[in-house]
């Protein structure tokens, strides 16, 4: 039981899906009117996973491309607002029980994506749940040449003494770092941003959402992967995420008319 319960803490979205799709494979089998959305909930959460992953890797590899970070002048504008990073992974480090809940929602977020997905499939529109699945590979999609232009990998990674904060003053210089340049923005708290946009629409929705965007935004700095600024920045990249999915929306459906209108005459 132990080890099963420190997987689930180590791999929480791993241990969902494993838990969910044969679930979901039980219910395409009993019940047999809604095996369509049976079939996506069984899939969704394995491609939210792969593309995770992939995303991951993609990242993971861009450091080769970018080695010189822009931490150090980070954490120079950080250091307007108190380098709250340093200070609440101090926190964190002491408070055992408190390192895995935001462990937990840092990894968990995934799920929290297909929790949202799940929602739109049973209680909106087909075109809306597109929407809703478009938005979240953009944010994905979109965030690797924010990397490649401005390369940062987080406290946790450029500064050995994390959580401790490094001898002052320091000079802001490009700093070579092996770890991923995958600071700007924060994509765990755009992803989040989403979700509160999307869930909006219910008070139970938005309940959920702002309580999965705070753990989400304590997780993200407690855990040295993250500045403030990363998370600042998620606003306005959120916002553009947006943007270009209403205006994706838009001519869909735009085309869809001519197509319907053109199909009269035929």
């Amino acid at each position: 039981m132990k080890q099963i319960i420190s997987f689930v803490i180590a791999f929480p979205s791993l241990s969902a899906i494993l838990l969910l799709v044969p679930l979901f494979a039980l219910r395409w089998s009993f019940v047999i009117a809604d095996r369509k959305r049976t079939k996506w909930l069984m899939l969704a959460p394995v491609l939210f996973k792969s593309i995770g992953i992939l995303s991951l890797c993609i990242s993971n590899n861009l450091s080769r491309l970018r080695p010189l970070k822009y931490d150090l002048y980070v954490f120079q504008i950080d250091s307007f607002f108190g380098n709250p990073s340093f200070h609440l992974g101090g926190f964190v480090a002491s408070h055992h029980w408190i390192l895995i809940l935001l462990s937990i929602a840092y990894d968990g977020i995934e799920t929290a994506v297909f929790g949202s997905f799940v929602v739109y499939l049973y209680l909106r529109p087909n075109a809306e749940t597109i929407q809703l699945v478009r938005a979240f590979l953009l944010n994905l999609i979109v965030a690797v040449p924010c990397y490649l232009l401005f390369p940062v990998s987080g406290p946790g990674f450029a500064f050995r003494s994390y959580p401790a904060l490094p001898p002052l003053p320091l000079v802001p210089h490009m700093v070579a770092i092996a770890a991923a340049p995958d600071g700007v923005p924060s994509v765990h708290t755009s992803t989040a941003l989403l979700i509160l946009y999307f869930m909006w629409r219910w008070p139970w929705g938005r309940m959920a959402a702002f309580i999965i965007l705070a753990l989400t935004v304590l997780a993200t700095l407690g855990s040295g992967q993250h500045y403030l600024f990363d998370l600042i920045c998620a606003i306005p990249y959120t916002a553009a995420i947006l943007w270009a999915n209403n205006k994706l929306s838009a001519r869909s459906a735009a085309q869809k008319k001519v197509l319907e209108e053109a199909s009269k005459f035929s």
